[in-house]
This record gives structure tokens, C-alpha cells and sequence, in this order.
């Protein structure tokens, strides 16, 4: 190989190194010139997501908070669910009504006076949330700074004290946020009562109608419409009645054959079981084909005498 052919080579390679590094060092220069979040113009331009806080993001973002711009309003955890039984007061029908936000309704139904003060503040704090009104709020206010000095817990029962309880979080919500006028409420989570299952009584449903085949019961129990019912391990729907009273329909039974009721919540928890012995059936043969009428029955015509020829 000539001499001059080697050096050429390597003249050549070190021209190529020099250029290669010129090319590193050029675009280099140029991403710093950028910044930390790409090119100049491109749409990945955000700061990196470091999890520190200052830096950027701090890890999972929730939602703004109520004080800051964009931030959702807060939620005043209103009443719970009941559930109901047909043997509870009439009270509960006035749980219903606040509940869902009935406020003219639950008004209406204590302002006769038979309501207690505890269900006379729960009507003023349905018309103070809904309202936003200053008046109506120093009225409700009022009127559960008058139900804490008595000093004394409600006396009817579990919906009486779920609604004491959301009383108490209406005056502090309102404290904390006293120019809020939209207020939005979410029922509080759970049920004002323990789901129990007590037994079950021959009634129909209004506009319900039995047959010859299956009758109709009511639950007596605080159950919620969701409850997931068996009769002899066959799923039966449900109705919901007045005041939320769950209605089914039960197949026919030989008399004091017995069969087994089981309610379940809708995650499938075990609420009760009860069972029921079977009545004589009300479907008899002199229901459908009455016994026809003897003579000299009052239903019977009487026969004409026959005239006598002299």
C-alpha cells in the first residue's frame, strides 16, 4: 500500500471526528436555549412532574378547593336513607319529606303545631338551605340554638336523631361558608336505621290485587328498596308502597305448609330471615262455583198456584 494512501485515510477520519463533535456541541447548545420543557413552539412545553411540592406537580392532583378559582362548591351531607316500617310513627312520613327536600311539604305538615320542635327546626333549615335567605337562616339557627339548650336527645327514635345530627352539620356548614346562597347536599352515607327484617303480614299494595294463585304481603321491617328478596330461595321483586312499605307477592300453600322469607342488602349481606305458615286456602271450590240456591230459598222465585177448575 503507498504511503500517501494511509495518510489519507487517516486525514480523513480525524475530519470526520471533528465534525461529529461540531454536531454535538451545536445541539447542545441549542436544547438549552429551550429550557427544561422542549422546543420552543412544541406542545410538550408543561413543567416535568417532579413530586415536589413548588416543582411543579406534587404527585396526584384532587380537585380545586372550594375557596380557590374553578374550585366546586361544598356538599353539606344531608339525611340519610331511612329505611321505614310499617309499625314506625307518622314522623317518618315527615323524615320522607325532608329527605328529599320537600320543604313546603314538611312546613305543611307541622306547622298545625303536632310536629315537636325538633321537626319545626327541620322544616326552617329545609327552607334556609334551599333558600339561601339571611332571614331564614337566623330563624334556623334560632330554632337548633333553642333545641341545644334544652339539652335533651331526640325521643323519636333513629330518623329522629339522623336529622338532630344533620341539624347540627347545617349550623357549622354555615359558619364555615356563610356567603354560600347554591348550597348542594348528598345524603349522608349509611341509613338512619339498621336494616332488620321483623316478619311479614297478608296486605295488599293500593291498586294491588291477589288471585287464587299468590297473595299479597307487606314486610314488617326497615328495609331499603334495593333489598334483594327470597321466598323458598326464588328471588321475588318488590313494590314500594306509601312511605316506602316494601309490598311482594307470595305463591299459594297447602295450610300450615311453611315457607322462608330471606332479605338481603344489595352487596348481598344477610339482613334476616323469617318464616310463615300458610293460612287455609280462601280460593275454594264454593268461591267459584256457588252452591245453587234450594227451593224455598229467598232467592227462589215462588211458583204461581195452579187455579182450580170447579
Amino acid at each position: 500500500m503507498a504511503p500517501w494512501a494511509s495518510v489519507s485515510r487517516r486525514t480523513r477520519r480525524g475530519t470526520m471526528r471533528a465534525i461529529a463533535v461540531a454536531g454535538i456541541l451545536v445541539a447542545a447548545i441549542a436544547l438549552s436555549a429551550c429550557g427544561p420543557g422542549g422546543p420552543a413552539g412544541s406542545d410538550s412545553g408543561s413543567e416535568q412532574n417532579t413530586g415536589v411540592p413548588g416543582s411543579g406537580s406534587a404527585g396526584p392532583v384532587g380537585p380545586a378547593g372550594p375557596d380557590e378559582a374553578g374550585g366546586s362548591d361544598p356538599v353539606l351531607p344531608w339525611v340519610p336513607a331511612g329505611p321505614a316500617s310499617p309499625g314506625d310513627p307518622p314522623q317518618q312520613s315527615w323524615y320522607l319529606l325532608l329527605r328529599d327536600g320537600d320543604c313546603a311539604g314538611l312546613d305543611a305538615a307541622v306547622a298545625d303545631g303536632s310536629g315537636a320542635p325538633l321537626w319545626s327546626a327541620a322544616a326552617a333549615m329545609c327552607t334556609a338551605v334551599a333558600s339561601g335567605d339571611a332571614a331564614d337562616w337566623a330563624q334556623a339557627q334560632a330554632q337548633v340554638a333553642a333545641l341545644r339548650e334544652a339539652s335533651e336527645p331526640p325521643a323519636d327514635g333513629c330518623h329522629a336523631e339522623a336529622v338532630y345530627r344533620m341539624l347540627q352539620r347545617a349550623v357549622e356548614f354555615h359558619a364555615q361558608h356563610p356567603a354560600l346562597q347554591h348550597i348542594s347536599t348528598a345524603p349522608e352515607e349509611g341509613t338512619a336505621c339498621k336494616q332488620e327484617l321483623y316478619g311479614v303480614q297478608q296486605q295488599e299494595p293500593s291498586g294491588g290485587s291477589g288471585s287464587c294463585d299468590s297473595r299479597w304481603f307487606v314486610l314488617d321491617a326497615r328495609l331499603l328498596p334495593t333489598t334483594v328478596l327470597t321466598v323458598d330461595g326464588a328471588d321475588v321483586s318488590l313494590t314500594v308502597g306509601e312511605r316506602e312499605h316494601l309490598y311482594f307477592e307470595m305463591p299459594v300453600r297447602e295450610p300450615q305448609e311453611v315457607s322462608t322469607i330471606e332479605a338481603r342488602t344489595a352487596a348481598g349481606d344477610l339482613v334476616g330471615t323469617v318464616t310463615y305458615e300458610h293460612l287455609e286456602d280462601q280460593c275454594g271450590p264454593s268461591d267459584a262455583d256457588p252452591t245453587p240456591t234450594e227451593p224455598g230459598d229467598p232467592g227462589e222465585p215462588t211458583p204461581t198456584p195452579t187455579p182450580t177448575v170447579p
